[in-house]
């Protein structure tokens, strides 16, 4: 008898602590939106596209709590957060460098531990900045998913989609340095490779 009411403190101890550590967690995110909403109105940004960045503690939460990436496609431009230094930046699409996903597995015995289970997932954002070269969100940390539930594959998919935007973005400034262009022998003009006659002065470029 006495065993099983030291077992259930024990339990009830557990309980407590992970109760209060996702309410100080909570609190936190919180705030940091807050503050990044401020951020977005001093700088009079104005996004034409709001990005939720889902992760394992706020996945069953409201978008409030969530990270949260902002897009200027008009001006092409990007509002991110780190989130855990609570510090914000207002970037061009062309100071994205590279996106890419890091994972790593829990470690214990098992095999199947090793190959099935995940412990740490982010999102990092590449940045053209020596002070700050990577943004990173972080979408499971300190925790054990497993591959096969339905958890995994909706973070891991969410956040597989996210990379693609920045895989789009990153890829229009060297979309537009690979044009090639033909300049004119009669007047010098830069005209694109595809073009027949001179925009300029209107002489044969074949």
């Amino acid at each position: 008898m006495e065993t099983l009411v030291l077992v259930l403190i024990t339990l009830g101890i557990i309980i407590l602590k992970k109760t209060i550590s996702k309410a100080r967690f909570l609190k936190k995110r919180r705030k940091t939106n807050k503050l990044l909403e401020q951020k977005l109105k001093e700088e009079n940004f104005k996004p034409t596209k709001t990005i939720n960045v889902l992760d394992s503690r706020t996945i069953n939460s409201l978008n409030e709590d969530r990270q949260k990436i902002f897009v200027d496609a008009k001006n092409k431009k990007l509002f991110l957060t780190d989130y855990a230094n609570q510090k914000f930046y207002n970037l061009n699409f062309s100071d994205v460098v590279g996106c890419e996903i890091f994972e790593t597995n829990s470690i214990s015995g098992k095999r199947r531990d090793l190959e099935n289970w995940c412990n740490s997932l982010k999102l990092i954002i590449k940045i053209n900045n020596m002070d700050m070269p990577q943004i990173s969100y972080d979408i499971v940390v300190k925790a054990k998913v497993d591959k096969e539930s339905n958890i995994y594959s909706t973070l891991r998919n969410s956040t597989q989609e996210v990379k693609a935007f920045f895989d789009v973005i990153n890829s229009e400034p060297a979309a537009t340095k690979s044009k090639k262009f033909v300049y004119c022998i009669y007047c010098g003009a830069k005209n694109h490779a595809d073009s027949l006659k001179c925009e300029s002065c209107g002489g044969d470029l074949k």
